[in-house]
């Protein structure tokens, strides 16, 4: 059912989000983003979980270093959704565990 408000977060909303982020951070790494995110889970997911995998991911391809990764964030900041956003702040950043 594409009318579902999880399918907001999709491959073209998470691309853009991607370029939107390698462009104030260039080692984003946007296709190997997008591969990880959109998984073979990707479909089952319901929106909470989305948000959370969608952190989760991200984390793994911003700066391990937890204050140059809040400065990526914070760039972003009308960029990334608020969800994906309090869930990045909120995450330890030890290689995104």
């Amino acid at each position: 059912m594409s009318d579902l408000i999880k399918n907001i977060y999709n491959h073209e909303s998470l691309h853009k989000l991607a370029l939107d982020i390698q462009s104030v951070y260039n080692p984003f790494q946007v296709d190997e983003f997008l591969n990880s995110t959109m998984n073979k889970t990707w479909d089952d997911l319901e929106l909470k979980d989305r948000v959370y995998h969608i952190g989760m991911t991200m984390g793994k391809y911003l700066p391990t270093d937890y204050s140059a990764a809040i400065s990526v964030i914070d760039k972003q900041e009308n960029i990334i959704p608020e969800p994906i956003r309090l869930r990045l702040l909120s995450m330890a950043w030890s290689g995104a565990s």
